[in-house]
């Protein structure tokens, strides 16, 4: 089946893409420069905020779902969208750049995997590294990292070095963890900051006060919740009291207490330890004069959460939400969805998601791809004419496709195969020709064809049914009774479910 020609506005869209060579201590320099410590900050926001992880995981989910095609540049035409040539008109330098695209895969997965996790690292830290590196007998290896786990350092002659921490102990780097000086590819992908075009530019870098208040906030409210003085307070006890007392043991803490104090704290935390225990159903003993009772106070000194702090959490919630490079109703309006539906992805929230899939494509344009096509020796001009496109077909869920194919079908615009392939009918489903030839007699209410290669064909007196005149609901050739027509879901007056009169 020829490929769709999927169009990309990848020609209007700029990326910040760059290959660096790190074995340069120059080089090295400039990178070490352009880090911006809210950057490290932002990734212990994702760790501890589903406010911040929810929004770069729907993100990365999502633009793993992309697929990254090669297209062409219209020599007539260079400025316009480019395209994907048809299967059959399709030049050999296309063949190759999807060998090359398909040949991006590494520890951590295949090309989709690398679209995830840049997906994640341009939303958390708008920055991030495409590694590759030669394997003896194999393809090379290609990963996708972080700028925290990218290091670089000074080794034991004064030179800089680039390393992996990958376990992100922070001690410095290990033999195993230096990078290699050859065999190795670097590619920085990066929102550059309009500013300053080298430094990274993204949403945590404007909200990273917002999201310290918050986790300043949580940290106080579950110290609260945490704090036996503010949640259990103080029991007041009349020095007159006396009850059974219960030995401690010889070495506890209990054992220099007040041994009224020590068994009431004993029977306590043995009901904490042991609900099913007899401490934990019976009430504590005690005695003394008569009114002592009533002095026996629990005192609270302070309500575990307050509301305006309370009211302070929702708005610090809200505006981290909308702070984000994605719509607000995809992390707020998702209670009534089952978890597969929350991920889906609408065609509004698209146009939030093709920005950066465009950056990712013409970043594989311009320092993976194009480079390896001029390793196989194409023509420079080629070369050039070569882009990668971000299709977004498999991204975009349209809950009514079947129901658009089958409108799409009654007006002949698709093929009987497309039409199976979206309401998941097998090839085997197909009707065979005279089938085919019923099918048609039954749409069109003409009994000789409804019957067509039946036995029963042979049987009918055809000059009698002719004479039958047609009309609405009659027997005769055509005359299908209007409430019988398949309803169009394309007039609002005969759509499904329509109950006017």
């Amino acid at each position: 089946m020829a490929r769709p020609q999927i169009t990309s506005p990848i020609g209007h869209v700029s990326a910040s893409a760059a290959i660096i060579d790190l074995s340069k201590p120059i080089e090295i320099r400039r990178q070490k420069a352009a880090r911006r410590p809210w950057q490290a900050q932002a990734w212990g926001f994702y760790r501890v905020l589903p406010e911040v992880r929810y929004p770069a995981n729907f993100i990365g989910n999502a633009l793993s779902r992309f697929t990254m095609r090669p297209g062409l540049i219209d020599d007539d035409s260079p400025t316009a969208d480019a395209r994907i040539p048809d299967a059959k008109k399709r030049p050999a330098i296309i063949g190759a750049a999807e060998d090359i695209l398909a040949g991006l895969e590494g520890p951590q997965g295949g090309i989709s995997e690398i679209q995830r996790r840049y997906g994640l690292n341009m939303n958390v830290a708008a920055d991030g590294w495409m590694l590759g590196l030669d394997q003896r007998n194999a393809p090379t290896d290609w990963e996708f990292v972080s700028t925290n786990e990218l290091q670089f350092h000074h080794d034991s002659r004064g030179e800089e070095r680039a390393y992996r921490d990958s376990l992100g102990h922070g001690e410095g780097p290990k033999e195993d963890d230096l990078l290699p000086t050859k065999g190795i590819y670097t590619q920085r992908f990066w929102y550059s900051h309009p500013e300053y075009s080298m430094q990274a530019d993204g949403p945590l870098e404007s909200l990273r006060d917002d999201c310290q208040r918050l986790m300043d906030l949580n940290d106080s409210i579950s110290a609260r919740l945490l704090s036996r003085l503010a949640s259990a307070g103080i029991l007041f006890l009349p020095n007159s009291l006396s009850m059974p007392i219960s030995p401690q043991p010889e070495g506890s803490d209990l054992a220099n207490m007040d041994p009224i104090i020590a068994t009431i704290i004993s029977y306590m935390t043995q009901a904490m330890a042991n609900r099913d225990s007899a401490a934990g159903k019976l009430p504590i003993i005690m005695r003394g004069p008569d009114d002592l009772g009533e002095k026996i106070k629990h005192i609270t000194l302070d309500r575990v959460i307050d509301e305006s702090e309370m009211k302070l959490r929702d708005e610090l919630r809200q505006t981290i939400t909308r702070g984000q490079d994605l719509p607000v109703e995809t992390q707020t309006e998702m209670g009534g969805l089952n978890h597969w539906s929350s991920w889906s992805v609408s065609d509004a929230t698209v146009g939030h998601l093709q920005p950066p899939a465009d950056r990712f494509a013409d970043g594989l344009t311009r320092v993976f791809l194009r480079p390896a096509l001029r390793e196989l020796d194409f023509e420079e001009s080629e070369v050039m004419s070569v882009v990668v496109i971000a299709d977004n077909s498999n991204v975009v869920t349209r809950p009514n496709a079947a129901e658009d194919f089958r409108q799409l079908h009654d007006r002949i615009t698709v093929s009987d195969r497309a039409l199976r392939d979206k309401t998941g009918a097998e090839e085997a489903d197909t009707p065979t020709d005279e089938e085919a030839v019923r099918i048609l007699g039954r749409k069109s209410n003409n009994p000789y064809l409804a019957t067509y290669g039946l036995p029963i064909n042979d049987e009918i007196d055809w000059d009698k049914v002719a004479s039958v005149g047609s009309s609405v609901g009659a027997p005769g050739v055509g005359g299908t009774p209007p409430s019988r027509l398949p309803a169009d879901s394309s007039n609002p007056a005969g759509a499904p479910g329509d109950v006017r009169t």
